[in-house]
């Protein structure tokens, strides 16, 4: 349970930073398809930036790869395990709200990657395309 918890929260932390990193290039009038293939050569490498960061782009909510509803449970899960351990946990708090917000909107059945959705609208982009 603890290396699952682990993994969902390393995960929910890295879409939340794809999202807004995306989120910022299409604020800053980049073409935020050739910003993510850029960093996908570099450091930023990874399977949220290529797999989850690509769906989030394309709009892919469903069918769902794996519902929102389903990463609030785990996200949650993980909160509490890290509260339960004495972990400063930040970046786990900050996603379980933002996961919150999309139950709240109705979206949990959508695919996970809607985060990446709801930080565009927070910062005022109708998408994360630009």
């Amino acid at each position: 349970q603890g290396c699952k918890a682990a993994n969902q929260l390393i995960i929910c932390a890295a879409m939340q930073a794809a999202a807004e990193g995306l989120a910022l290039g299409a604020k800053a009038g980049l073409d935020v398809e050739a910003m993510r293939q850029a960093l996908l050569g570099g450091s930023a490498r990874s399977a949220v930036l290529e797999n989850h960061a690509g769906r989030m782009l394309n709009e892919s909510f469903s069918p769902p790869a794996f519902r929102a509803g389903l990463m609030r449970k785990d996200i949650r899960i993980a909160l509490d395990a890290a509260q339960a351990h004495g972990v400063f946990a930040p970046a786990t708090a900050h996603v379980a709200q933002m996961f919150e917000a999309i139950a709240n909107q109705g979206r949990s059945g959508e695919d996970c990657t809607v985060i990446g959705q709801l930080v565009a609208e927070l910062s005022g982009l109708p998408r994360l395309k630009g």
